[in-house]
């Protein structure tokens, strides 16, 4: 997406008119982002609205996907989506350690 190059990102978009819920939109569009099959992923629960710094608003579905994936052997970029350049995973050990975090302050 030309209006977000180079960004890093998690799958998401629009809910569309056959989504049941905001759940079924964040489902749907890791499908058709990354390949990754509905089945595959425990939904645990949505978090609270945010904007993003394009002030579009943002609802995070959080969920464990199901199984190991192998970034290398499950091919779960879907190269027809014109959306994804790369896959890549950081380890929770990793989110949680306050040394990689970055607080950026923006006006929206």
């Amino acid at each position: 997406m030309t209006s977000h190059a180079g960004e890093v990102s998690f799958p998401g978009g629009r809910e569309e008119k056959g989504d049941a819920s905001l759940v079924e939109t964040a489902l749907r569009e890791a499908e058709e982002e990354m390949g990754l099959p509905r089945k595959r992923v425990t939904v645990l629960g949505q978090l609270e609205e945010v904007k993003s710094k394009h002030g579009l608003a943002v609802t995070p579905v959080i969920g464990i996907v199901d199984g190991i994936i192998d970034l290398k052997t499950d091919n779960l970029v879907n190269p027809e989506s014109g959306e994804i350049e790369e896959n890549f995973t950081v380890t929770l050990k990793d989110l949680y350690n306050p040394s990689n975090w970055v607080l950026v302050r923006q006006n929206l």
